[in-house]
């Protein structure tokens, strides 16, 4: 069974793209008439807007979400405690989601990922429906075996019968950097879950 690529994007992201790429478009002009390097520009407005966002959902975080801050280090999900919805920012760091079958509850399970350089790491169950979306400046995805390199191109991808999946995982990421890599874990099937196949990650 095929995993499809979909086109979850709703229109705020889009506009978020595309201011995207006017500011760099407009940041690189302002480095080749002022003669400066676009990297110390981009890396401070970055960091500006990062702490605006931070401060912006600090006040409209989803009521039963976890809200965790990291500004570098490591961040790891500990098993055997049940998993919540999760809202994570971080500056550099690298963040291992290794959900293990017992810890997920029916229904979705939303993990939403913000920082400046980060390297994700998610491991599901076999049989768990996975959704995600990533967008960064340069993100380097490997999900379920299949490698995909991307510039301010957002990558999407869902499992067959996600929808209809009693457990799912969704990952949304936005970041400057990203390593994504999303792999199942052989012989970790709930019981009475059918193991779907991996799957590629595409750009939209």
């Amino acid at each position: 069974m095929r995993n499809r690529v979909e086109d979850p994007v709703p229109f705020g992201r889009e506009i978020l793209i595309g201011v995207a790429i006017i500011g760099v478009g407009l940041l690189i002009l302002l480095s080749a008439l002022l003669h400066v390097s676009l990297f110390s520009i981009i890396c401070p407005l970055f960091l500006i807007a990062l702490g605006a966002g931070l401060i912006i959902r600090l006040g409209r975080s989803e009521a039963g979400a976890v809200f965790r801050v990291t500004p570098i280090g490591d961040m790891r999900l500990r098993r055997g405690v049940p998993i919540a919805d999760h809202e994570i920012w971080v500056g550099v760091a690298d963040i291992d989601l290794d959900l293990a079958p017992d810890d997920l509850r029916p229904g979705e399970t939303v993990f939403r990922i913000y920082g400046f350089v980060g390297d994700l790491d998610l491991r599901v169950p076999e049989g768990v429906g996975v959704s995600i979306w990533s967008l960064a400046f340069v993100t380097d995805a490997k999900v379920f075996g299949e490698q995909q390199t991307s510039i301010l191109s957002p990558i999407s991808f869902s499992t067959d019968g996600y929808a209809e999946a009693e457990s799912k995982v969704r990952l949304e990421a936005l970041a400057f950097v990203t390593d994504l890599k999303v792999r199942r874990m052989p012989g970790s099937a709930r019981p009475g879950h059918a193991a779907r196949a991996g799957g590629a990650a595409l750009p939209l």
